[in-house]
């Protein structure tokens, strides 16, 4: 991907950083111009070596995708750099990396707060995962979290990979393997606050009660029933809109 692509996707998206205590980003001229031309050792800040023995006899995967792709990840100092391969652990919430000579680490807690991942040949349309929440329903400050649309309203989607036994009979050995867990937030980033959406309209007003009337009046005019994840998304994405 082209170091302009990249610089563009950035500065886009630099408004969405949401950590406690870190609610901007350096995107300064000279910090930018590193991006693309600078690799920034992660396991420098307490990283430490991957070993996969734990999920060896574990069908599934613990990762969001086995392979390794490209991703611009920004750092709880605000500092942005790009990466070659990268990839995400849904079970530890860990940022895993691959060093030049090959060797897998995982970045030290709280050191990434966001990652841009380049999943799909439209650069402009990366996937974003966040960290840095106020601690709610299961959700750590080190929890990262997708962001399903950006403003100042966005919907979060948690997914939580846990490993769990096999049904079988006392007399056979119990194999284990992944399951997910999702659940959705509403992220109000002007108060920084997470707040379990329980689907429909209804929840979203309640949740921005300053926001309910334009929230119904965008219900209303669409004819939407906010149940699905892709509407209330467009919903809230319409309150940043319509400033």
């Amino acid at each position: 991907m082209g170091f302009l692509k990249i610089l563009l996707i950035v500065i886009l998206f630099a408004g969405s950083l949401v950590a406690r205590g870190q609610d901007a980003v350096d995107f300064s001229v000279t910090n930018l111009s590193m991006i693309g031309k600078m690799k920034f050792n992660l396991g420098d800040m307490m990283g430490q070596p991957f070993t996969a023995g734990n999920y060896i006899n574990v069908r599934g995967s613990a990762f969001l995708l086995d392979s390794f792709t490209s991703a611009v990840v920004v750092l709880n100092n605000g500092k942005a750099y790009s990466y070659d391969k990268i990839r995400l652990n849904l079970y530890t919430n860990q940022v895993h990396f691959m060093t030049p000579d090959g060797k897998e680490m995982i970045a030290g807690d709280g050191v990434v707060k966001k990652i841009f991942f380049f999943f799909t040949a439209d650069s402009s349309r990366p996937t974003v995962y966040s960290s840095g929440y106020l601690p709610i329903s299961g959700v750590t400050p080190y929890t990262f979290l997708e962001e399903m649309n950006q403003g100042d309203y966005a919907i979060v989607k948690q997914t939580s990979r846990t490993i769990v036994n096999d049904v079988g009979t006392s007399a056979t050995p119990m194999g284990q393997h992944f399951v997910d867990q999702q659940m959705y937030f509403v992220l109000n980033k002007k108060a920084h606050q997470l707040n379990k959406w329980k689907k429909g309209a209804a929840s979203l007003s309640a949740i921005l009660p300053d926001e309910s009337a334009r929230i119904d009046q965008y219900v209303a005019t669409h004819r939407l029933s906010c149940r699905n994840v892709q509407e209330a998304a467009e919903v809230l994405q319409s309150l940043s809109i319509q400033k």
